[in-house]
């Protein structure tokens, strides 16, 4: 979140709970939400399956007369009926963000940078961004009828380029959009996949996007977003949902992703505000899963336990210590080790007649402080600890 802010996202917090119908309009599936009756009012709630269309809802009815762009991030669980057997967990844990009011030109790649640079704050280095364009496959399929398009979308689901072919020549397609749309499972990878998908989309629908895609796969490389990229150009998660560049982050560990995004521009028509949008949400358990299989330690805060015989020498000192940022508690005089280890203390504070002792409860190491006063010790103990944290 606090690198989110560097890009000029501020910080809102929306309801747990949303009306049915604002969900819906932001194409969320009512099937996934806890939905009740509001008894109050007889209007159909339910704890929110997804944020953004909270936010949509926010920017209509509050900054709808801009000025634009709005940028808004927010930190949030959101609740849905899980039906995965492995996956249990029905409340998810999100850091997203939404940029509305900024096109294609200069959002797409705003949007990309932030949720990477976003993710390198956490620790993780290591991680792979999936490119796709909604528009390359959707141009080639809102040729065929509402039946074989839904077929045409499970073969690309599957990569089934034969059946895909029997479904676009049963529907009458034909010529370089048929085989374009054959082509489309087979092209993903990497840079080579650029040349061959020119050669096959040249000429149909599909070109415009393509173009589209690779300024923003050039762009990003160019500015080194991640370690590294991979394109798939016949994607089709979430189709019904993003209208132009979509991404998802992947790294080893979940089996999912990191979090995923992209753009929606039609979004915002559904709450009576037409204007180009964009974001980004991360899946917090996925992020923390691939930093655990990555071996990246997560950054402990410093808890001092400060005890002494004398009371309020102790609180002068617990509020020094606090005014230099630093979390600490008095405690129980006998046992103190046990009980700092109980409570998550790294370091316990003992004052003496003659000075103090800082001791780390996980080392043992220890540093004495002699004939200081309550400040100097508080600016010792402070000063002490954010080198330990540096290294």
């Amino acid at each position: 979140m606090a690198n989110l802010e560097l890009f000029g996202y501020q910080r809102v917090e929306v309801p747990p709970f949303e009306y049915s119908d604002v969900l819906e309009k932001g194409f969320a599936n009512a099937d996934d939400a806890f939905r009740f009756v509001e008894p109050e009012t007889g209007k159909i709630a339910a704890l929110r399956s997804d944020v953004t269309p909270q936010i949509a809802r926010l920017i209509a009815s509050r900054f709808a007369d801009g000025p634009w762009p709005a940028r808004l991030c927010y930190q949030a669980s959101v609740m849905r009926r899980r039906r995965e057997r492995a996956r249990l967990d029905q409340k998810v844990r999100q850091v997203g963000f939404e940029l509305a009011g900024q096109g294609e030109a200069g959002g797409d790649l705003e949007v990309l940078e932030a949720a990477t640079s976003a993710l390198r704050a956490t620790g993780l280095d290591e991680f792979t961004v999936d490119l796709a364009h909604a528009q390359i496959a959707g141009a080639l399929l809102d040729q065929l009828a509402p039946e074989p398009r839904t077929d045409a979308l499970e073969c690309l689901a599957l990569k089934d380029s034969t059946e895909l072919r029997r479904v676009g020549t049963r529907s009458g397609l034909g010529g370089r959009s048929l085989e374009a749309l054959v082509a489309l499972p087979a092209l993903h990878g990497a840079d080579d996949v650029w040349p061959r998908a020119e050669r096959v989309l040249a000429g149909t629908a599909a070109e415009l996007p393509l173009r589209s895609l690779h300024r923003i796969w050039t762009a990003a490389i160019a500015a080194e977003l991640a370690p590294h990229f991979v394109v798939d150009l016949g994607e089709t998660r979430e189709f019904y949902y993003y209208t132009g560049v979509m991404f998802h982050l992947l790294a080893e560990g979940p089996g999912e992703p990191l979090g995923s995004g992209g753009r929606y521009d039609s979004l915002f028509e559904r709450f009576d505000l037409p204007c180009p949008a964009a974001g980004f949400a991360f899946d917090i358990s996925n992020v923390c899963w691939a930093l655990d299989k990555l071996g990246v330690a997560e950054s402990e805060l410093a808890r001092v336990l400060v005890l002494g015989e004398s009371g309020d020498t102790v609180v002068t000192l617990l509020r020094q210590l606090r005014a230099r940022g630093v979390a600490c508690a008095t405690g129980p005089e006998p046992n103190a080790e046990a009980y700092a280890a109980r409570w998550d203390y790294t370091h316990v504070l003992t004052l003496r007649a003659s000075g103090a002792l800082l001791k780390c409860t996980e080392s043992g190491s220890a540093l004495p402080m002699n004939g200081k006063h309550v400040a100097e010790i508080a600016e010792v103990v402070a000063t002490h600890l954010r080198v330990l944290e540096e290294v």
